[in-house]
């Protein structure tokens, strides 16, 4: 049975729609349809601080007690989320811990291995499953102000937080902008499980104590160097052939299955995780805030039903029309970001390693993200143009 190709559109645009809206039922990924994103520039600028943050502030001179009202009252008076230093984090910290809950919105794996001693775990990633536990300790403990931190000052993901707080109803929430790295460098009191051999019961830690992990410089590892070549190669292969291409059964047997695999794969994760695919549709820059979510929640449904179509032969055109229109769409992405010089996280497929951890420091990631498209594309093109009687 050959359906036409409106058909074929049809039945996959409806069955995307649908899996992308019960997926979002899910309790572990559901996230907001429409979410007020803070702009990328906004979020992201380290230069030119924003006039609420507070970073160099005077000391505060007089007896413990003084210093410790002026710091209850600074943490009081803020309602919004506001920017702050290590210098300020760290008078924070020392004069009223008692008075602030410390959150961490890193993984639990870098939770684990260190984190500011005293702070809670709320992964922005699954940030569902820690909120019960946060919203308890919040109602427990009355805190006068929220502070969230993350990796560094290039992540972002504690002000995605205090964002999605501040949403909530939680208005004084500070943002420590320099993160767990730079409070590690200073040697102040952090906790972990990555302490040197006989040093597993001391607490707190200090940098003397606990590893951190840290940032690669811009490159690829080996195994996705190779991963990326693959539909390349076959995809310009099938381009120099382009007329025996369209003949052979077997060449566009491979082509459908390569691609669908590809679509598959790549949309597992994006499907397990929505607001981390929403976090890179937003790093991006290039969507309105009030569009990415909805993106992040039907980009991959269409991804996985384009997928299955073009294994299963019935919907292979309509599985090369869209998977040549998500195509499209990377790759002017992509370009545009190259072209003015932005940096980015594709968030296309899963960043694992299985292979290698060899890494190659220098290697043009973003040249390999176009190369791998180019090659899906023309499998694409190949999977809708020929003709479903041959």
């Amino acid at each position: 049975m050959n359906l036409s190709l409106s058909k074929q559109l049809l039945v996959m645009v409806v069955l995307a729609l649908l899996l992308g809206v019960l997926n979002n039922f899910r309790p572990s990924a559901k996230i907001k349809w429409v979410r007020d994103w803070q702009s990328f520039s906004d979020v992201a600028k380290k230069d030119t601080p924003e006039p609420e943050v507070v970073e160099e502030e005077p000391s505060v001179e007089g007896e413990p007690a003084d210093i410790l009202t002026s710091v209850t009252e600074q943490l009081a008076s803020n309602f919004q989320i506001t920017d702050v230093g290590i210098k300020t984090a760290e008078r924070f910290y020392n004069y009223a811990k008692e008075f602030t809950l410390w959150i961490d919105a890193r993984s639990p794996e870098l939770y684990d291995k260190g984190h500011i001693d005293g702070a809670l775990l709320c992964y922005i990633n699954d940030k569902n499953k820690y909120l019960p536990d946060l919203e308890a300790q919040i109602q427990e403990r009355q805190p006068l102000a929220l502070i969230i931190y993350c990796k560094g000052a290039d992540c972002t993901d504690s002000h995605h937080l205090a964002e999605d707080l501040f949403g909530m109803g939680y208005e004084n929430i500070f943002v420590y902008k320099d993160g767990f790295n730079a409070w590690f460098e200073a040697d102040l009191p952090v906790a972990g499980t990555m302490v040197t051999e006989g040093q597993a019961d001391q607490a707190p830690l200090t940098a003397a104590t606990v590893q951190i992990e840290e940032e690669k410089p811009p490159g690829m590892y080996l195994e996705h160097v190779f991963r990326d070549m693959i539909p390349f190669l076959f995809g310009a292969f099938l381009l120099v052939a382009w007329k025996r291409s369209r003949q052979s059964k077997l060449l566009m047997t491979a082509a459908c299955w390569m691609l669908g695999l590809f679509f598959i794969w790549a949309a597992l994760p994006k499907l397990q995780a929505p607001f981390a695919f929403a976090k890179s549709i937003w790093n991006y820059d290039i969507l309105p805030g009030a569009l990415i979510n909805i993106s992040a929640l039907m980009m991959p449904s269409f991804e996985l039903v384009a997928g299955l179509g073009l294994i299963f032969w019935v919907f292979r055109r309509g599985g090369g029309i869209i998977t040549g229109a998500l195509l499209m769409v990377f790759i002017i992405a992509v370009s545009f970001n190259m072209l003015r010089g932005h940096e980015f996280n594709c968030g296309c497929t899963s960043d694992k390693v299985y292979l290698t951890s060899i890494y190659l420091e220098g290697w043009n990631d973003k040249i390999m993200l176009l190369l791998r498209d180019f090659g899906l594309l023309v499998m694409s093109a190949l999977a809708f143009l020929r003709s479903s009687k041959s």
